[in-house]
C-alpha cells in the first residue's frame, strides 16, 4: 500500500498528488494508519518522484492537446459547410434579385 510520510525536503508547489514537503513512499514501515505496508521495495528518491510526477502531467496535457486538436479540426469542418452554406445563399438570393427586376 503506498502512503505518503513526510521527508527531509521540500517537493515544488503545483506538481499533481505530491503536497509540499511530502514525498511517496514505497517501504514496509508502519504507515499513518498503523497497518504495514507489504511488497514494498524502499523509499524512492525525491528527484525520481518528481520525474515521475513530470511524465505523468505532461502525459496528461499532451492527451488533452490531441484531444483539443480533433475538436480545433471539426470545427473548421463545421465553418467550411457553413460558409458554403452561406455563398449558396448568395448566388441563390442575386439569382432572385435579376428575377425580380426583369
Amino acid at each position: 500500500m503506498d502512503c505518503l510520510a513526510p521527508l527531509n525536503f521540500v517537493a515544488p508547489a503545483g506538481i499533481p498528488g505530491h503536497p509540499v514537503g511530502m514525498a511517496h513512499c514505497r517501504g514496509t514501515h508502519p504507515s499513518r494508519h498503523g497497518a504495514v505496508s507489504v511488497g514494498c521495495t524502499g523509499w524512492e528518491e525525491p528527484e525520481e518522484v518528481l520525474v515521475e510526477a513530470t511524465v505523468k502531467h505532461y502525459g496528461k496535457l499532451f492527451t488533452a492537446s490531441q484531444d483539443t486538436q480533433k475538436r480545433l479540426e471539426a470545427f473548421c469542418q463545421m465553418i467550411q459547410a457553413v460558409h458554403r452554406s452561406l455563398e449558396s445563399l448568395e448566388e441563390d438570393h442575386r439569382a432572385l434579385m435579376l428575377v425580380t427586376a426583369a
